[in-house]
């Protein structure tokens, strides 16, 4: 389409060039191979986000936008494989080049209780196995974690009603699909006796120490910090030793009820001047 100067008269001269079309049979072999891609696929343009040509109705315009974001996750998959080439080289540089004894990383921690900044030695980024390296759009993790979110409220209000599901368990995995951080869902859902019982348990565990069983626990909450220990004769015979506790306590339910009226009645704190020291304080409390 640019303009050729001429010699003599220029009348009907200044007409777009000619250009050759795209022949039938290329355009109706192109057209057989989108179809069979979308077919095989499984995905047509719709599927896609894509508007067809054709005249578009209000449902096929919804359809489209609510489709959009499965070409944002085929696009961000695409970006994801460089992302983890970087990431793979950047712990091959440091795999190669961080010495032990030497070098040292700093980092800054956010909890609630504000900044903490630790070092890091080699032992620390480096381990004798390779970790694999997966990369996740956001878009991608947000639109799940929505949907599970919301799959998440519907089955809890056909079960809410149940008396022996786990409610306590169940707001805090609904406040981890709403996005809180971890140190709010800890300001909201202070951990409990029994969660903190249960965590110096985990610590004798860890040790390969005999814990003991008391049947007045709350079992369920036990059983939950105890699912973080690492798998060991120990761990097991404790987690078998709160399952009889649960089912001798459902079945002798009468008796742990008396049981329960027999228990001491709270130790009364005796008052202490503030100047009288700590260690003394602490031996009367005992």
């Amino acid at each position: 389409n640019k303009f050729v100067g001429v010699s003599g008269p220029t009348g009907g001269v200044v007409t777009p060039m000619h250009k050759p079309a795209v022949h039938a049979q290329v355009s109706w072999i192109m057209d057989l191979l989108d179809l069979s891609a979308q077919k095989s696929l499984a995905t047509p343009d719709l599927k896609m986000g894509m508007v067809t040509p054709a005249k578009r109705t209000l449902g096929e315009l919804e359809m489209v936008a609510g489709q959009i974001d499965t070409r944002y996750s085929l696009s961000a998959k695409v970006f994801g494989w460089s992302e983890k080439r970087f990431w793979r080289q950047w712990y091959s540089l440091y795999k190669n080049n961080f010495k032990e004894r030497i070098d040292e990383k700093i980092i800054r921690l956010t909890g609630m209780w504000g900044a903490e900044f630790r070092p890091l030695k080699r032992e620390n980024i480096i381990a004798k196995v390779d970790p694999d390296v997966k990369i996740e759009s956001r878009i991608i993790s947000e639109s799940k974690r929505i949907r599970d979110r919301n799959d998440f409220m519907a089955y809890m209000g056909t079960v809410i009603n149940d008396p022996d599901i786990n409610r306590r368990f169940a707001y805090k995995r609904l406040a981890e699909l709403t996005g809180l951080k971890k140190y709010e869902i800890q300001m909201i859902f202070p951990p409990t006796i029994d969660e903190m019982e249960a965590e110096k348990e985990n610590e004798m565990l860890e040790k390969n120490e005999f814990v003991g069983v008391d049947i007045r626990q709350d079992h369920q909450a036990h059983l939950l910090i105890h699912a973080k220990v690492n798998q060991n004769k120990f761990r097991d015979a404790h987690i078998k030793a709160h399952n009889v506790a649960m089912l001798l306590k459902r079945k002798h339910m009468k008796l742990f009820k008396e049981m329960k009226m027999m228990e001491k009645p709270p130790v009364e704190v005796p008052e202490v001047p503030e100047e009288e020291p700590v260690k003394e304080v602490t031996e009367k409390l005992l």
